[in-house]
């Protein structure tokens, strides 16, 4: 039938998987990465954005989040372009992307990561004396400057982290350690590279 004919015309949509080695909650994911690629996907008719996931470590805390596209083409050329797009987001070191289930994982990213674990009893305290830990939050990315941003956070029973993304690992900590003495609600915070 004709029908039958054109199906068999139709190549199947290929399954990408996108692994951002990045620490983003559902909704920081979807503005910062999913969103923007989705509108790149559909301005070149490559394919659209299936869904997204966030794994976890063993703490709760969040480890990495993936994306699930749908596409049209995958194609050297077309794998290239969308990693370059995701690095030109901001995607960090150690992220990953599959073209299909058996590719090999593809490497990609370029921004390395910091992350700040401020420590649940100073963070009551100083919300019990009226400090704000979104005042905190845009006084370090003050401190940070341009180069670097303010991806997203974590919050669990013993404390909050903060997860910030730029050039340089040892820049970011060497720009907010005089921050940390400063604001009450650093007191105790440990800084640790996570891409």
């Amino acid at each position: 039938s004709i029908a039958r004919c054109c199906g068999d015309l139709m190549p199947a949509p290929i399954l990408a998987t996108i692994t951002l080695n990045a620490r983003l909650q559902p909704m920081d994911r979807g503005v910062r990465f999913e969103d923007p690629l989705a509108d790149f996907l559909q301005a070149y008719g490559l394919g659209e954005v299936a869904g997204g996931g966030t794994a976890l470590a063993e703490d709760g805390a969040i480890a990495s989040c993936d994306i699930t596209l749908t596409l049209t083409n995958s194609a050297p050329d077309i794998q290239d372009r969308i990693l370059a797009f995701l690095t030109d987001l901001g995607a960090p070191k150690g992220s990953q992307a599959r073209f299909g289930p058996d590719t090999a994982a593809r490497p990609f990213g370029a921004l390395e990561g910091l992350a700040l674990a401020l420590d649940g009893a100073c963070l009551d305290a100083g919300i019990e004396c009226g400090l704000d830990i979104n005042d905190t939050i845009d006084a370090l990315r003050t401190a940070l400057g341009r180069t670097c941003a303010f991806f997203s956070y974590w919050q669990g029973v013993q404390g909050t982290k903060l997860y910030f993304y730029g050039d340089s690992f040892a820049a970011m900590a060497a720009a907010l350690q005089p921050r940390l003495v400063e604001d009450p609600l650093c007191e105790g915070a440990d800084m640790a590279q996570i891409a």
